[in-house]
This record gives C-alpha cells, structure tokens and sequence, in this order.
C-alpha cells in the first residue's frame, strides 16, 4: 500500500475499520455502539469516499487491480 497516493490508503484503512464494527455488530450481538461513535465513523467514512473519488483515477484504477488480482511469491 505504500506506493499508493494518502487518499487511497486511508480509503483501504476506512473501509477495513468499517467492515469490523460490521462484523461486530452482525456477529456479537452483546456489542453496543455509542451514537456519537457511530455518526463520527460514518463522517470518517464519507471523508474517506470523497478522498477516494479525489484521487488521480490511474490511482483508482491501480488500487482496483491490486484488489481483484492475488499476489503471487517468486
């Protein structure tokens, strides 16, 4: 990820954060979420889609690549 513009990463980073508090919620039903926590992720979130959509779109392009193709070792 590090060869990847500040805006891409944090995208990446943002939805990994996303996709746990999903996972916690659909999964652990004793979890509770604090309202204001969940506005403020949400806020992060939309900053996150519109650093994203901001990027360069061969960046956009690349990152989608780097996601549907598995890395193979030499």
């Amino acid at each position: 990820m590090r060869g990847y513009p500040a805006a891409v990463r944090n995208f990446s980073e943002q939805f990994v954060k996303m996709q746990v508090m999903r996972h916690t919620a659909d999964y652990h039903p004793e979890s509770s979420f604090d309202k204001q926590e969940v506005m403020d992720v949400i806020d992060e979130s939309r900053d996150a889609i519109d650093g994203f959509l901001a990027a360069p779109p061969e960046d956009r392009r690349a990152f989608a690549v780097y996601l549907l193709t598995k890395v193979r070792s030499a």
